[in-house]
């Protein structure tokens, strides 16, 4: 049975692409999210919904606030007013509740 090298004896390109390849796997086994608020749509792929949320906050709220969240071909939206759009981007409590009470349908 042969060993698997150790991080000295990676080139650096084969380093470099087992992160990419890593990364590229995290991608698609996690959620995509898309975020409408202020006149402005962001989008990030994640495996953490929670840190994506703290990630994409912004600075000011405006507009109400449209989640989409994409799990495979499972999706899951959701409308937050200004009061709850604030608490979800700032309060971790409320974050969290927010997660886990996400259908996907």
């Amino acid at each position: 049975m042969k060993k698997a090298p150790t991080q000295k004896q990676l080139s650096q390109a084969q380093i470099l692409a087992r992160k990419k390849f890593g990364e590229q796997a995290k991608a698609r086994a996690g959620y995509e999210i898309t975020i409408k608020f202020n006149d402005q749509i962001f989008t990030c792929k994640t495996k953490d919904i929670a840190q994506a949320l703290v990630d994409l906050a912004p600075a000011r709220i405006k507009t109400r606030v449209h989640l989409i969240i994409k799990k495979g071909s499972k999706t899951a939206e959701r409308l937050l007013f200004v009061p709850r759009a604030k608490q979800l981007f700032r309060n971790k409590f409320f974050r969290d509740l927010f997660v886990r009470k996400l259908n996907f349908k």
